[in-house]
């Protein structure tokens, strides 16, 4: 069963705030904290793509 759209809202804005970092710097440190990071937001990614298909 998908997550409810609600229960990912604090991801999503942890997410907005992710990205916005990675755009902006392009530092040792952004790389490593990409892939840190990376895993949790292809799941996350994962997780909005099954809201999204149960909404069609």
């Amino acid at each position: 069963m998908a997550p409810d759209a609600a229960d990912l809202a604090p991801d999503y804005q942890f997410w907005l705030q992710k990205l916005s970092v990675w755009e902006q710097a392009s530092s040792k440190e952004t790389q490593q904290d990409t892939c840190l990071h990376l895993s949790r937001f292809q799941e996350f990614l994962k997780q909005m793509y099954e809201i999204l298909k149960e909404m069609c």
